[in-house]
């Protein structure tokens, strides 16, 4: 109750600075709204490898809906319409990852942040420091990005019919800067 009382005098303040008034359910309302677009990483929003490969039934009670995000990218197209099989390539996915081949590791950490954008976990507009990741400023040619958009971009440069990230290196910077998202490490908020 303490943060929502903190909360609610900082929007109380605001309102007489801007001249609004907020019923209490808009505050709450609000916060909410706070909670969710402005702070994930304070929410702790996103899950790790580790979550979801031990949590398959909720990919397989959500896959008809999570599919049509996830199967486009060019790394996961092949994985099954079928929910029970679906979750089983998944959790082979990730739990096949190791240091010996980055770009199996880069995959896998690629499966853990579409699934938490695909389950809202993770909203798809959420800024990324990119800043906080060594090489990744350099490798993505930004300071920031959307978890959406960057998702998108290490699928298209690694698993594309095209891949322009062909060293390890830079598949391993990728595979960092997922890795921290995926801990929540690098959000925005």
């Amino acid at each position: 109750m303490k943060n929502l009382f903190g909360f609610a005098s900082i929007v109380v303040a605001l309102s007489l600075i801007l001249g609004s008034s907020f019923a209490p359910s808009q505050i709450i309302l609000e916060r909410e709204a706070y909670v969710t677009l402005v702070s994930p990483a304070e929410a702790g929003i996103a899950r790790s490898m580790g979550y979801w490969k031990n949590h398959l039934e909720l990919i397989e009670d959500n896959w008809n809906s999570w599919k049509p995000y996830v199967k486009p990218f060019n790394a996961f197209g092949s994985l099954s319409d079928d929910p029970p099989f679906a979750a089983d390539e998944i959790y082979q996915i990730l739990e096949g990852a190791n240091a010996r081949d980055m770009q199996v590791m880069l995959k896998a950490q690629l499966l853990a942040m579409v699934l938490n954008v695909a389950s809202g976990f993770v909203p798809s507009g959420t800024l990324v420091d990119l800043g906080g990741v060594p090489d990744a400023v350099a490798l993505f040619g930004a300071d920031f990005m959307e978890a959406g958009n960057l998702v998108v971009t290490v699928d298209d440069n690694v698993f594309s019919s095209s891949p322009t990230w062909t060293l390890r290196g830079q598949q391993e910077t990728a595979k960092d800067v997922l890795d921290a998202m995926n801990n929540n490490h690098i959000f925005v908020g």
